[in-house]
């Protein structure tokens, strides 16, 4: 679980304001207007985690500039004892070229291990509690138009505090179960010219993305390099044709915990959250999203994508692939900000998702 992932994903009335001030990134008119701090409470479900509760407050500051700037904290538990409490401050300079993001958090997170390969069991797991701390810092520069670099740093450390005993997990996978802390430097090449960061009709998002790795436990060292690439369709009126395609490499001494995954709420619904993992993933998924009736609408979804040892293994061999409908409600239809409901079947399992914006 990644602490930045899942304050979208918890849905309440209440939220819906915190959720309209947070988008800074979109047409901020009707934000300037509204209030400066608040602090509301979360209430969510996902088949993953079980009934969410929390809290969130936000803070946006620079409000006569073009995009606010915003201090965040949340704090949530779920039905399944996974904690998590953060605190974010994103920070847009004058003039709305220069960007700098800071993240940090804790989480405890119970979850399922199903070992590593494209060929798990989806009945064979082992059950584990991670504990880490996280902290991010990025700067990012708009260089003209829609291309920006963005450049940071991360920070993380980890242990495990519960899991089976002499298990394949343990025995096999995890030499460093007292603990280990992990560091290295981020940098991205970004063309983004989406209209909206959370439900786009219009606009492309291209990515590359590499992360050098540095371990201080051990001495070692890796590095992950990430292409992500994304397009959207609006031939007319609310109806959006959604298409991703994503594929990651990671080498050298990476922990367990950093490596690509399939399955989850985001990354092929239909499948448990980090069904597959392993050094390599490739994945596609495109949407078909259309307008019912009034505020409402729906989504025709389907996915498929496979994980491996490397680059190279990728193109052949199982694919694992789901597919789904879900329901939209266009809570503020002038920024186009939806909360979903989506119902995906998978080869082997299914799922429901509940969150706040769109899955790409």
């Amino acid at each position: 679980m990644n602490i930045n992932s899942n304050i979208t994903l918890y849905v309440v009335l209440t939220l819906l304001l915190f959720s309209i001030n947070a988008d800074a990134e979109e047409n901020n008119n009707h934000v300037k207007n509204g209030r400066s701090l608040m602090a509301l409470p979360v209430l969510g479900y996902t088949t993953d985690t079980g009934v969410i509760g929390g809290a969130a407050v936000l803070k946006s500051y620079n409000r006569d500039r073009k995009r606010l700037s915003t201090i965040k904290a949340f704090t949530t538990y779920t039905k399944k004892k996974q904690f998590s409490i953060a605190f974010e401050v994103d920070h847009y300079f004058s003039g709305d070229r220069d960007r700098v993001l800071m993240t940090m958090g804790y989480v405890k997170y119970p979850t399922t291990f199903y070992g590593f390969g494209n060929n798990t069991d989806n009945d064979e797991y082992e059950n584990y509690t991670p504990e880490y701390f996280e902290s991010t810092f990025f700067y990012e520069r708009r260089i003209f138009q829609s291309f920006k670099i963005k450049t940071g740093l991360l920070l993380h450390s980890e242990t495990l505090l519960k899991y089976k005993e002499n298990g394949i997990f343990i025995s096999s996978y995890i030499p460093w179960k007292k603990g280990r802390f992990d560091a290295g430097p981020d940098f991205s090449v970004i063309w983004d010219s989406r209209d909206n960061t959370i439900a786009t009709l219009n606009g492309s998002l291209v990515q590359i993305i590499y992360r050098g790795l540095i371990f201080h436990d051990d001495g070692g060292s890796g590095n992950m390099v990430r292409f992500d690439a994304r397009k959207f369709l609006n031939p007319y009126s609310d109806v959006v044709f959604a298409f991703m395609g994503m594929a990651e490499e990671f080498r050298g001494d990476v922990p367990f915990y950093m490596l690509p995954v399939l399955g989850g709420q985001d990354r092929l619904r239909g499948y448990e959250e980090n069904r597959f993992r392993d050094r390599s993933r490739l994945l596609f998924q495109h949407d078909f999203r259309f307008p019912l009736f009034g505020p409402f609408g729906g989504c025709i979804f389907a996915a498929t994508g496979r994980v491996g040892p490397d680059t190279g293994s990728l193109f052949s061999g199982t694919w694992h692939s789901a597919f789904g409908s879900g329901f939209r409600w266009y809570f503020n239809k002038e920024d186009n900000l939806v909360i979903r409901l989506d119902f995906a079947r998978g080869n082997d399992n299914n799922g429901v998702y509940i969150g706040f914006g769109e899955a790409f």
